[in-house]
């Protein structure tokens, strides 16, 4: 059975609680979905002992994040290259949530009869601010600037390039061949599409690319007791940095 034919509906309560657990940690069996469009993702109450209760630092310590990510979408080395920059953050003191590392330093696991990979994080307390003064400003852009700084470090291989070409022609291809737009509007919005592809080429050809968040609206990041912080580095690209900054800008509205 190949990677396609595998989906969530095989990904059942049971299995949910035993991929935690497979961790070295035990449930009380209470479960709760979280929100996720692409993969699922659910809270875990741990069922801690006594001498373990007394020495936790905080509530968020009583429950795990496990997620679940959706079959075919990306393959190991790809969600391996995500859990990498999460912990080459983290050891730089930059705010973000990286998975938990079993006794082997592995953060990435598998179901085996599904194919379905799994990581469990922590669970982190923080709110979404869509509006920001202008120090909550300051702090997200020296916040995005350390962590682009870490992400040029190095490159990844297996992820995917942000540019015209991945995000454009590609993508033009895949709706008009499977005829998914209206016969009477497909030629139209292919030579329009196309059109602004061309000028993106040039615009790609003299820009610098690196690892970057790829995603970073004001949803994925989180404002706790000390600040911003980043999560949900499932569509870690290589891009202009400035993708992670048009994101934020454009999150913010008409209020600045």
């Amino acid at each position: 059975m190949n990677a396609k034919t595998h989906s969530f509906f095989t990904l059942t309560p049971d299995k949910i609680l035993d991929s935690v657990e497979s961790l070295g940690v035990k449930s009380t069996g209470r479960c709760l979905q979280l929100n996720s469009m692409e993969n699922r993702v659910y809270e875990i109450e741990l069922d801690l002992t006594d001498e373990e209760a007394a020495n936790i630092s905080s509530r968020y310590d009583r429950s795990r994040v496990i997620k679940f990510y959706r079959p075919g979408r990306w393959n190991r080395e790809q969600i391996q290259a995500e859990h990498d920059f999460l912990w080459e953050l983290k050891e730089a003191d930059i705010p973000v949530v990286a998975p938990i590392k079993n006794d082997s330093g592995e953060t990435l696991f598998r179901i085996e009869e599904d194919d379905l990979w799994f990581t469990v994080f922590p669970k982190v307390g923080g709110r979404i601010n869509y509006e920001s003064s202008d120090d909550q400003l300051q702090m997200l852009a020296r916040g995005l600037a350390r962590l682009h700084a870490v992400g040029a470090r190095k490159t990844s291989q297996s992820r995917i390039v942000l540019n015209h070409e991945s995000y454009g022609h590609k993508n033009i291809s895949y709706l008009t061949d499977n005829q998914f737009l209206p016969l009477d509007l497909a030629s139209r919005y292919r030579k329009a599409a196309e059109g602004i592809c061309d000028i993106a080429e040039k615009m790609f050809a003299t820009v610098d690319v690196q690892r970057i968040h790829g995603d970073c609206h004001l949803g994925n990041v989180l404002w706790g007791s000390e600040g911003p912080f980043w999560v949900d580095f499932d569509d870690m690209v290589i891009g202009p940095p400035v993708q992670d900054v048009w994101l934020m800008v454009a999150s913010q509205g008409n209020s600045k």
